[in-house]
């Protein structure tokens, strides 16, 4: 019963806003994407997936303007120690984003005094102090592509220890160079994950190592990994224009009023043609226009076709 009232309910919101729909006038507007609007999605067949939404690059411009745009792929592994790990290698689209390894190092200020330079790529490596992460930059240009080595993290010691607290073993700064691409991907692939447990006293050292591979064993051991890009955002729901967090036949009806050009309250218009968010969220189907495809989109969403 529960389930026929929730089906009927649906059909009946359905055809509600296909009515409203097929009574939109020819004349609804159509509405391209604001500039200066970026999303960025990184992938990795071993951390997962994330993606960040940037309404606007230019209130995240440093002192000389520029922005500056942050991916880590991180690991907990719960049991387990991380061993050593090999980059296969970091892609991106060298027209939308520069790498470069002046904007991947940071100072480490000295016990004693003074500091040193540090590569940042491996945070795991430099952070520790153990081991070290090999890498080609070719020649540090920004061709798109950075090829890893295997990573020796631990030579005589467990260099991270099993816990509670996520690591990051890769890590890149890139400079935004196209802001108005839309959208770009960075891919992370890793060719492989060692780990062990604590009956190995010196796993590096040792031949008692637990070597486990990516594709493999090692997810299983994984009980947590994640992809941050920084600075930190939020994408909008797909769908949600009236900001309650969900799709709902709420939003439907609001888009429908947008598109028609309906003024508010306060007689200024519902769509604000420079709020990229919002546009973001109201091109449902992802084809880079807001118009009356979206609505039929989200009927489709509602219905659960």
């Amino acid at each position: 019963m529960k389930m026929f009232k929730r089906t009927a309910a649906v059909l009946l919101a359905v055809i509600l806003a296909t009515v409203a729909v097929c009574s939109l006038p020819m004349t609804a507007s159509a509405y391209a994407k604001p500039q200066n609007s970026l999303t960025v999605r990184a992938e990795s067949n071993f951390f997962g997936d994330s993606e960040a939404f940037y309404s606007d690059l230019s209130q995240y411009e440093d002192e000389n303007g520029d922005v500056f745009i942050t991916v880590r792929f991180n690991m907990l592994a719960r049991g387990k120690f991380l061993v050593n790990f090999d980059l296969g290698e970091l892609t991106w689209d060298p027209s939308v984003l520069e790498w470069k390894e002046a904007y991947n190092m940071y100072e480490r200020k000295l016990p004693r005094g003074g500091s040193v330079t540090l590569f940042d790529m491996f945070p795991v490596v430099a952070e520790t102090g153990f081991g070290t992460g090999t890498y080609n930059s070719f020649d540090d240009k920004n061709c798109g592509r950075v090829v890893g080595n295997f990573t020796a993290v631990a030579p005589a010691a467990k260099a991270y220890g099993a816990g509670d607290t996520p690591v990051t073993v890769v890590k890149a700064v890139f400079k935004v160079l196209d802001r108005t691409a839309g959208a770009t991907t960075v891919n992370c692939l890793m060719e492989d994950i060692a780990v062990c447990d604590d009956t190995v006293k010196q796993p590096y050292a040792q031949d008692k190592l637990v070597h486990e591979f990516v594709a493999v064993a090692a997810n299983a051991h994984m009980a947590e990994k994640a992809v941050l890009i920084a600075p930190d955002t939020q994408a909008p729901v797909v769908g949600d224009v009236d900001g309650s967090g969900t799709l709902t036949i709420n939003d439907v009806t609001l888009a429908q009023r947008m598109l028609c050009e309906f003024t508010g309250e306060d007689g200024k218009p519902l769509y604000d043609e420079t709020d990229a968010r919002l546009f973001a969220a109201a091109d449902i189907n992802g084809d880079g226009v807001f118009n009356v495809h979206d609505i039929t989109a989200a009927q489709r969403i509602l219905a659960e076709f």
